[in-house]
């Protein structure tokens, strides 16, 4: 970690980014305030101003992977003019896609257990934000489905492609054994998102120009 030079001012954005630095690095478990505030080129007594703990800076962190993750890769890939079916396929495409760019941020998401019922109101805020996205891509592609496919349940679309990442994001997090380099589980993704395709096209999803 490189962190900001001391005497400047950063600002909430600065503090975020250098937190997500610390837990990408050394794990959510091992970065402390401390390490957090000298990445960010302040002391840890300012840094306890504009967040009142660690768990404060991770829900913050995640806030924003979220919104990155929605507004950057989720709903481009859902409004693609496109035949319904080929949107379906890009959403799953534009999770792996998030996965693959921002593998160590996906992981720490993925890893991270969210609880409903904390106590921190900023930890109860990101649950329900994560709730109105799923029921936000849910509805989208409960309308591009519907008039194609009533038996398809868009809720279970919406989580098997985040199961995927999760399933994918493994390999390297429970596993040791099957651990792979980054080429590697790039191809592996490809073979997967192969599979779903030929499959789909057997099913007629899919259009006979999809990728």
């Amino acid at each position: 970690m490189t962190g900001r030079p001391r005497g400047d001012h950063p600002d909430h954005q600065d503090l975020v980014d250098a937190a997500q630095r610390c837990f990408l690095e050394a794990g959510y478990a091992n970065a402390t305030m401390r390490d957090i505030a000298e990445e960010a080129g302040t002391s840890t007594s300012r840094l306890y101003v504009a967040f009142e703990n660690k768990q404060a800076m991770l829900v913050a962190v995640l806030s924003a992977a979220n919104t990155r993750l929605l507004n950057g890769f989720l709903i481009p890939a859902l409004n693609e003019p496109v035949p319904p079916w080929d949107r379906v396929m890009a959403l799953v495409e534009a999770y792996l896609r998030f996965y693959t760019e921002e593998r160590e941020l996906a992981t720490l998401m993925a890893t991270t257990r969210l609880d409903p019922e904390d106590p921190d109101p900023a930890m109860r805020e990101l649950v329900a934000t994560q709730q109105a996205q799923m029921e936000r891509l849910t509805a989208l592609i409960r309308e591009l489905t519907d008039d194609h496919d009533n038996e398809i349940d868009a809720s279970h679309v919406v989580r098997w492609a985040w199961a995927a990442v999760y399933g994918v994001a493994s390999i390297n997090m429970r596993l040791p054994h099957l651990s792979v380099d980054d080429d590697e589980l790039d191809r592996i993704v490809g073979l997967g998102m192969r599979f779903i395709r030929a499959g789909l096209r057997e099913a007629g999803k899919l259009s006979p120009t999809s990728r």
